[in-house]
């Protein structure tokens, strides 16, 4: 393979089945301008968004290996094609065309374990806060005088995850669930419309322009090692999560929808989805610049017996996702808590401000979004993605490989909410600055925690690594539209929260950082929110995490038992981590072939090659001659 856009040439979202693909070309352009980013886009004129909520009694679908789809007072499979069958339905107001396309993998970045309910009048389980981040998304755009838009939020969950989700459109607690998402001011119910080659409900209908989608990937989840492709069969998965959004997505492009790419964590399930996507998917709708928000836990967070599995995936999923751009290579990675509320809050005001600028031409408070793309670019070729220093070298021999150059923007990210108050008196130059310096520097300690394990912060014995990592910072503030700051004021608060980033880092590492703020309707953003960014390299991070591992797994990451000195050799983790690479490249899928061989870059020059420790890695050098001695001695 000669580059990664070759993973790319003559895709499109749909493989099997259907024929989207066949003479219907994906409108837009895989390299829009600058200008078609920013501008609002006229949509087409299509039939508003069924305001049907009626839960429809219906005879089960066909059960023989093709998708239906329910049209026109029937299951129909569409003989015609999946666009024709679907454009008639949207012709007469029984299927729903599809502006905003969301997409989530994963048990969680989905939250599909989550059982449905209410607390506190806020909705549980993954239908319930999915009908709420739509609901959000279409008042957000009706403040701004967008009009009504359709949303769908599409869900690729493990077999299993699948097999226990609560689907019955009239079960209470899903109902109660569905009607907190949306304050009861709309009659939201579930009715199915799409449904798998086995008869399985997958695509539901909320009415008022909303849409579900859940897309069992066929396989069990796919765990934290990649030893599990030795057993699972990525080809299934990926044709089954093809096959599982092509009626949802064939909605979309009707309407010429955006989609976002997916919300991952690092996962079996997630990755075999981005990957799948990475495979099988045309993403010229996808603004250029939209985030791709990676969930993780904390090294620090992780139980003692999965550390060793679930950092090397971590290792592997972020070489996956920085590594192989394909039409994502505009899309930064960023990665962050998911089990922080705050910092989950902070994903749906992002999304909602990408919308929100591709459908009402929103522009940040301060700035013209022209100039800050610029300024990104800038960002990128100087100390990103586009930098020297963002290369990994191949260290398995004199020209035997290619090295690992990083093809998309990495961030760490934190969040927290701010009090309205406190936003006013910040902005009136009257606020308690020691207070705002802890607070955003509790959080940058935060996002870097994703990489840097058990260190909140600066550690003084591995300081001139975790500095090294940094290489700026980006504030996002998003503001409530009902708070009445002036743009002047706006920018005194700007300058507070860069001097804030500046306190935190010291004299020691200069820092510029960069702020901008959006203001977003209050009818869907009800207090403001600050989103803390640092920007690194992929190659940061995988020192970080091989450095800063908990020590019950720190020997073990070297090949040494964690009970002892003695060395483990080839027999255990190393051998585990070293056959997942070969069940990687054994798919024989390109895109997982190429992942392997980066992987394989990643690995030598992180660890060493065939016996060859890396001077800088945990192993000193006497322990290296001793190692290779005992080996020798044993064979």
């Amino acid at each position: 393979m000669s580059s990664s856009d070759d993973i790319w040439a003559g895709a499109s979202w749909a493989t099997t089945g259907g024929s989207v693909a066949e003479g219907n070309p994906v409108t837009g352009s895989t390299n829009p301008t600058v200008d078609s980013v920013i501008s609002p886009v006229e949509p087409p004129q299509l039939p508003q968004p069924s305001k049907r909520s009626k839960v429809v009694d219906r005879e089960a679908a066909p059960d023989n290996g093709r998708v239906s789809v329910f049209v026109n007072e029937d299951w129909s499979q569409c003989p015609r094609g999946a666009q024709e069958t679907l454009l008639r339905g949207v012709e007469r107001g029984d299927i729903t065309p599809i502006d905003v396309m969301l997409v989530s993998a994963g048990s969680e970045a989905t939250g599909v374990t989550e059982a449905p309910g209410t607390d506190d009048d806020s909705p549980l389980g993954m239908i319930g806060r999915s009908a709420e981040r739509m609901h959000n998304i279409q008042a957000a755009v009706k403040a701004r005088g967008g009009g009504d838009i359709g949303v769908a939020d599409v869900n690729i969950v493990s077999t299993d995850d699948f097999e226990q989700m609560v689907l019955d459109p009239k079960n209470r607690h899903l109902t109660s669930s569905m009607k907190a998402a949306v304050n009861s001011s709309e009659a939201l119910k579930m009715a199915p419309y799409v449904a798998n080659g086995n008869g399985e409900n997958i695509g539901f209908d909320f009415g008022h322009g909303k849409v579900l989608a859940v897309v069992p990937t066929g396989d069990f989840g796919g765990g934290k090692d990649l030893l599990a492709y030795e057993k699972r069969s990525f080809r299934r998965s990926s044709a089954n999560i093809a096959d599982g959004i092509e009626i949802t997505d064939t909605q979309r492009k009707i309407a010429s929808g955006i989609v976002f790419p997916p919300l991952v964590s690092t996962g079996g399930t997630s990755i075999d989805a981005h990957m799948a996507l990475i495979r099988n998917a045309d993403v010229s709708s996808t603004p250029p610049g939209t985030p791709q928000f990676v969930t993780v836990a904390p090294q620090g967070a992780l139980p003692s017996d999965k550390a060793v599995a679930a950092t090397r995936k971590k290792m592997a999923s972020l070489v996956a996702l920085t590594g192989i751009g394909g039409g994502l290579r505009d899309s930064p990675v960023i990665l962050l808590d998911g089990n922080d509320p705050n910092t989950r809050a902070s994903i749906d005001a992002d999304r909602m401000r990408t919308v929100l600028e591709h459908r009402t031409g929103l522009q940040p408070e301060t700035t013209d979004r022209s100039d800050l793309v610029v300024q990104l670019e800038q960002f990128s070729a100087v100390l990103g993605r586009d930098c020297d220093h963002a290369v990994i070298e191949d260290r398995r021999g004199d020209g035997e490989g290619e090295p690992f150059k990083q093809e998309r923007e990495l961030f760490l990210q934190s969040a927290f909410r701010v009090n309205i108050d406190d936003v006013v008196a910040l902005s009136k130059g009257k606020a308690d600055l020691d207070h705002v310096s802890r607070v955003v520097g509790q959080n940058l300690a935060k996002a870097m925690s994703q990489a840097t394990g058990r260190t909140m912060g600066i550690d003084i014995t591995r300081s001139e690594e975790q500095r090294k990592a940094v290489k700026t910072v980006i504030v996002v503030i998003y503001l409530p539209d009902d708070v009445d700051i002036s743009k002047s004021r706006v920018i005194d608060l700007e300058s507070a929260y860069a001097d804030a980033v500046r306190t935190w880092f010291g004299d020691d590492k200069k820092v510029d950082p960069l702020v901008v703020t959006y203001k977003l309707p209050a009818v869907a953003l009800p207090s403001p929110i600050v989103a803390l960014r640092v920007m690194t390299h992929t190659l940061n991070v995988l020192e970080m995490l091989k450095i800063d591992a908990p020590e019950l797994f720190e020997k073990r990451l070297t090949h040494h038992s964690y009970t002892s000195d003695k060395p483990l050799h080839r027999k255990y983790e190393n051998r585990i981590w070293r056959r997942g690479i070969e069940a990687v490249k054994k798919t024989a899928v390109p895109v997982m072939e190429k992942w392997a061989q980066l992987l394989e870059v990643a690995t030598t020059h992180l660890y060493g090659h065939r016996g060859a420790k890396v001077s800088d890695g945990f192993v000193k050098k006497g322990q290296q001659n001793e190692e290779r001695n005992r080996s020798r001695s044993t064979s």
